[in-house]
């Protein structure tokens, strides 16, 4: 096919990470030169996760009936805060949270996959989903939050969570897989049905 001008060019509706850009950078002693990059890089340069706004990337405001609640296209940010607000169960237990780099497909659930580290001690501990949100486990409403870092970057994942500070529970972990995410899915620890309350997910 011939080149064609930009005007010429059907306008793109959406965009993968891997997608390439044709950019002319200026060389020395000549008039350009032609060079290719990432859509997830270019964005990274033109908004670093860090300094980027944060923007409602999904929500739910009526969880009943069910274990888990999936979120997927995720893979703009680079920064997700999930913050579950009043949750409750019919069963004593605790949310949580897993991560899917196939957009939902499935979801890392191995152990090893998530590892949490211990209060005070920096212990590793292997284990098959995120820490909780909070503990100990309960049926009333809890609310927490967990602010997951380097979310679609190929990379190892540092999680905090900015409320635990009881020492049953671990104020950091990591998703020990360097592969960047798209995708959360928040569950129910010990699979009990939520009976209430609400997720939101931040991202930037």
């Amino acid at each position: 096919m011939a080149d064609q001008r930009l005007t010429q060019l059907s306008t793109a509706t959406t965009l993968a990470n891997s997608d390439l850009f044709y950019v002319v950078q200026n060389v020395t002693g000549t008039d350009g030169s032609s060079a290719k990059i990432t859509f997830q890089d270019l964005n990274s340069q033109i908004t670093p996760g860090g300094g980027s706004a944060w923007v409602l990337a999904g929500s739910n405001t009526s969880i009943s009936g069910v274990n888990h609640v999936d979120f997927t296209g995720l893979s703009a940010y680079s920064e997700i805060y999930i913050f579950v607000k009043g949750i409750t169960f019919g069963s004593a237990d605790v949310a949580t949270f897993r991560v899917s780099s196939d957009n939902g497909g499935t979801f890392y659930s191995a152990s090893g996959d998530y590892v949490n580290i211990g209060t005070g001690t920096g212990i590793e501990s292997n284990t098959t989903l995120s820490a909780g949100f909070y503990a100990p486990t309960a049926t009333t409403a809890r609310t927490a939050a967990a602010d997951i870092q380097a979310f679609n970057l190929a990379q190892f994942h540092p999680v905090s969570y900015p409320v635990r500070t009881e020492a049953a529970g671990t104020p950091f972990s990591y998703i020990n897989q360097a592969v960047a995410m798209n995708a959360v899915r928040v569950l129910s620890a010990a699979a009990n049905n939520f009976t209430g309350g609400a997720i939101y997910i931040f991202g930037r």
